[in-house]
């Protein structure tokens, strides 16, 4: 396995782990492997088989893995495990670059620890400020917050460094994609000594591994993800069909499919607010996700398609960033992307950790030259 570029001498590279077929293998509490199995997790995913050993030992993990990999578990696992209830201050951070990255992270993290009886608190801009000086007068062990708003509270004195254990940083990235790089550069100077750290990445751009270099000790790397993610579990089909009767398949796919959750793409979020329309109109349970909307109206539209009152929800790829929702069963490509990464990325959204997934892709004739070329690189099965 190749090393990160630049830092040859720094990181410790996993090359080769005996195969870990379950959790019961990983020393992990009796507590949290309850909270496990009610979550539906049958085995390790890659990143979590890697992953999890060397984390739940103390050590300092860089993980290159991909939305839909399992990596929200290897920390959230690892938090779990090594939180001191008896210990009423923050002992775990997690930085998370949206909210509502930084609201899902916490409701995974909260159901890992239910039967320890251990939450996490999501802090993020945008929510008042007062509401969180409340919650945070319950003590809470864990905190799941964007940087900006964690810099916030540590300049009040309503948020404290000095006696956190694990600092997580999710998706390194989008941090710097972002912006918030620095914000986190400055977060882990911080810190007290002997802390673990783990960052997780879907890239390493040359920014990320100085910031890694810089805070981490001697960590150990998880490479999981190249150019494509791995899909093979999740079946793929796709019906060639022209533009008039599109729709109408669509609807033929929803209701041979209206007892599941289901994500449908568009390529545009105007035609998305068109088929939204459409389908309400048709008295389908739909929800819309846009970049126009506001941070309020879009935490309502994820709580009812996480709730299921809305079981389907229509997005295009930029109004999509964000969704990491575990238990879509069925992602829809009713406009069919134009990159092979996008594709990959799409369908990644179903078949979570270790569950099987359906994407079904609707291709028309102007579609013919993309699909051949994704086509070629994935399993997928042709339907007509």
């Amino acid at each position: 396995m190749a090393f990160f570029p630049c830092i040859l001498p720094f990181i410790i590279v996993v090359l080769e782990l005996s195969k870990i077929s379950n959790f019961e293998h990983m020393g992990i509490s009796s507590e949290t492997l309850k909270s496990l199995k009610r979550m539906n997790y049958s085995e390790p995913s890659e990143i979590q088989e890697k992953a999890l050993p060397f984390a739940l030992s103390g050590h300092d993990i860089i993980g290159q893995a991909k939305s839909g990999s399992g990596k929200t578990a290897v920390f959230g696992i690892t938090i779990i495990e090594k939180i001191d209830n008896s210990n009423p201050n923050i002992q775990a951070i997690v930085l998370s670059p949206t909210r509502e990255l930084a609201l899902q992270v916490s409701e995974e993290i909260s159901k890992i620890g239910r039967f320890k009886g251990i939450k996490a608190l999501a802090i993020y801009g945008g929510q008042d400020i007062r509401i969180q000086f409340k919650r945070l007068k319950r003590k809470p062990k864990v905190i799941v917050c964007t940087p900006g708003r964690l810099l916030d509270h540590m300049r009040r004195g309503t948020i404290k460094l000095d006696r956190v254990k694990i600092l997580v940083i999710d998706e390194a990235d989008k941090m710097l994609e972002i912006g918030f790089i620095e914000d986190v550069d400055y977060i882990l100077g911080k810190l007290p000594s002997g802390k673990q750290i783990m960052l997780f990445s879907a890239t390493m751009p040359s920014e990320i591994i100085k910031l890694a270099k810089k805070h981490l000790r001697n960590p150990r790397e998880i490479r999981i993800s190249r150019d494509d993610l791995t899909v093979n579990h999740i079946h793929q089909v796709a019906y060639k069909t022209s533009k008039s009767n599109k729709f109408a398949l669509l609807l033929r796919i929803l209701k041979e499919h209206h007892d599941k959750k289901i994500l449908i793409f568009t390529n545009t979020k105007r035609y998305g607010k068109v088929l939204f329309r459409r389908l309400k109109k048709m008295k389908f349970n739909a929800g819309y996700l846009s970049g126009d909307l506001s941070q309020g109206q879009r935490e309502k539209v994820f709580f009812w398609f996480k709730k299921g009152k809305n079981n389907i929800l229509i997005a295009s790829d930029v109004a999509a960033r964000g969704i990491d929702i575990i238990d879509i069963d069925l992602v829809i490509n009713y406009d069919f992307p134009r990159f092979n990464r996008l594709y990959v990325h799409r369908i990644g959204r179903t078949g979570r950790f270790g569950r099987k997934g359906l994407a079904i892709s609707l291709v028309t004739p102007k579609d013919t030259r993309f699909f051949e070329q994704i086509s070629r690189k994935n399993n997928i099965l042709i339907r007509h």
